[in-house]
């Protein structure tokens, strides 16, 4: 195609000039000043879009560390924290021959807990919903997920469970893992989770708190006192485990570096790890966390991995998925793709 310049004509020399085009009469001055202020407005918009462009957030590259053979079977569960985190883990998983299942479920935390000014901000399920309204719905939703994927390594990670929550749902009474009596009893009942994941030989990770900051802005359950009191729980549960369950730092991978890790929304190296809600994980920050977890899946891992049941599907549904599969809940997340 011949470019074309304003002011110059492409017909071919000799050939009879066309007649000058008007503008009709109904072309006021209002319309002019129409007509200059879209030119304009266009010409803001491309800008704008070349700085919005080049501002866009770093991506981090899909690392990995290869391991031959059978691919390292990964169960993820947990509340949504652990939900939107799987979504980056999912896309960084193939790289570090993994198959990882997302089975977390929103608000579904150990604690079951329940917090109203909390569950108003949800759209669906309002929490505490199934699988989650009793610590028995919750271990037989864990029990067919462990017979259907027969997973090498179960992951459990939840923000739930350092939440504020009423001491019964509808009492005005709050307490919190901060509280001596309840970290005692949340221990008790991490303990039992973490018998029940491993029920089909699979080895646990249980990962400690990473640093929230609700909305940007912070609130009550973004409380330090929280997250220290979860993260003796979690190591206490660890220890008492004979070998079964080991910590991962969650909130090392997701903090900046203090003690304890402080929340951001961009890594040092400026990569938008976190949601705007301040409480969950994006895609790239999922990504980020993927080398070591999976890293430390592996050095736990029965050798070698264990081969499914012959009742079992080579690949169960739902390997290295989106999360959550529902519209409604993945539009509510506002974070997760």
């Amino acid at each position: 195609m011949t470019e074309q310049h304003p002011g110059v004509s492409d017909a071919p020399e000799g050939a009879p000039t066309p007649p000058t085009r008007r503008l009709p009469a109904s072309f006021g001055p209002i319309a002019r000043f129409c007509c200059a202020f879209a030119v304009i407005g266009a010409l803001l918009v491309t800008a704008f879009g070349i700085d919005a462009l080049s501002a866009a957030p770093a991506q981090p590259p899909i690392r990995g560390t290869l391991h031959n053979g059978p691919p390292l079977r990964v169960l993820l569960v947990g509340d949504s924290l652990a939900g939107t985190l799987g979504v980056g883990l999912a896309r960084a998983a193939p790289a570090s021959n993994v198959e990882l299942v997302n089975g977390a479920q929103i608000g579904c935390g150990v604690a079951i807990a329940w917090n109203r000014a909390w569950a108003s901000t949800v759209e669906a399920p309002v929490p505490p919903a199934y699988p989650c309204q009793s610590a028995q719905q919750l271990s037989a939703y864990w029990a067919s997920l462990l017979r259907r994927v027969r997973p090498d390594v179960v992951i459990y990670a939840s923000h739930m469970d350092t939440i504020d929550q009423e001491v019964s749902p509808g009492s005005a009474s709050m307490v919190s893992v901060a509280d001596p009596a309840f970290a005692a009893r949340l221990t008790e009942q991490l303990t039992q989770a973490v018998a029940v994941l491993h029920q089909t030989g699979a080895a646990v990770i249980v990962t400690n708190a990473a640093p929230t900051k609700t909305n940007l802005v912070g609130s009550e359950n973004d409380a330090p006192a929280n997250l220290a009191a979860y993260n003796q729980v979690v190591t206490a549960v660890a220890a008492r485990s004979n070998g079964v369950a080991t910590v991962f730092d969650l909130a090392g991978a997701l903090g900046l570096p203090g003690s304890p890790p402080t929340f951001s929304l961009t890594s040092p190296s400026d990569i938008e790890w976190r949601c705007l809600d301040g409480i969950h994980v994006s895609q790239a920050g999922g990504e980020l966390v993927a080398p070591a977890l999976f890293s430390l899946a592996w050095r736990v891992t029965p050798s070698p991995p264990r081969p499914p049941l012959a009742a079992a599907p080579a690949r169960p549904p739902g390997v290295n998925q989106p999360w959550p599969p529902y519209v409604l809940e993945r539009h509510a997340m506002g974070c997760p793709q």
